[in-house]
């Protein structure tokens, strides 16, 4: 190689090299701009609501008020139950330094938010989609208004009340199903509950009188749905709720999750089919 060349090669070389560094600087400080922002942007939000609601004391200086759940789920709810009798209206809980929650109590507060088409907090309601879709639920803003306008007809009373038997005949065979216990026994009013909803949802939405709550078919699938119940309020309790899905789902409790989900989206296509 000739020493023009060797010159030539070694300045694009540093050309090069000099580039990638300066698209690295641009890259980093971009990112620290957007953090910064972020950043301004919760402590902004912080500062409005501790000026105008109480934050209940214990709170860590890191991990806010998460630092409850190292106590056990039980000790958790106690002392949070504590908070909501000390709080009656709404208070704010820490989830580190700069995030936090409002805890809303009293049901003209309760009210108020729902009535709100505000998007929904996505580390919550997301939660759920894997299972319940976009639905009422899970939605928010246009969808969920659009949502509610299709469906609000068809809960009107003139509209029902062709139902109300069929609700009243699965309600006595609940009813039955506890006389039959005897008296002393003790009783999952849970599963009861559940089977006579779905036995009522069977009956109105898909004219199917499947006799479930005497044959005890799907006992299982009421499971299922316990079992996702408790799975999804365990991560929303829990520091799960804030780790990526790829993290939760190579969990135990992920993948019970997913398992579950694929049960009972499995029931209900069986269900329409």
């Amino acid at each position: 190689m000739s020493t023009g060349n060797f010159h030539q090669t070694a300045f694009l070389h540093s050309n090069i090299a000099t580039a990638a560094g300066l698209c690295l600087l641009a890259v980093v400080v971009a990112l620290l701009l957007k953090v910064a922002c972020v950043v301004q942007r919760k402590l902004r939000v912080l500062r409005a609501l501790k000026k105008d609601f109480p934050t209940p004391p214990g709170a860590h200086w890191l991990l806010g008020h998460l630092v409850f759940f190292a106590k056990g789920e039980r000790e958790f709810e106690r002392i949070f139950l504590e908070f909501a009798i000390r709080y009656p209206h709404v208070c704010i809980y820490m989830n580190g330094p700069l995030d936090s929650s409002l805890s809303v109590h009293h049901p003209d507060y309760i009210k108020a938010v729902l009535q709100r088409p505000d998007k929904k907090d996505e580390r919550v309601y997301g939660l759920l989609r894997p299972w319940l879709g976009d639905g009422l639920l899970t939605t928010s803003g246009a969808k969920w208004f659009r949502n509610r306008r299709l469906l609000t007809p068809g809960f009107h009373f003139e509209v029902l009340r062709p139902y109300v038997k069929l609700f009243s005949d699965s309600t006595n065979v609940m009813l039955e199903n506890w006389e039959e216990s005897g008296a002393g026994t003790s009783i999952d009013v849970f599963q009861h509950v559940s089977l006579m909803t779905l036995d009522s949802m069977l009956k109105c939405a898909l004219s199917q009188d499947t006799g479930c709550q005497k044959r005890k078919t799907f006992n299982s699938y009421i499971s299922v749905v316990h079992e996702l119940s408790a799975l999804v309020m365990s991560r929303a309790k829990g520091l799960m709720a804030f780790v990526s899905d790829f993290i939760y789902y190579n969990s135990a409790s992920g993948k019970r999750y997913k398992k579950a989900c694929k049960e009972v989206h499995q029931f209900s296509e069986k269900i329409i089919q």
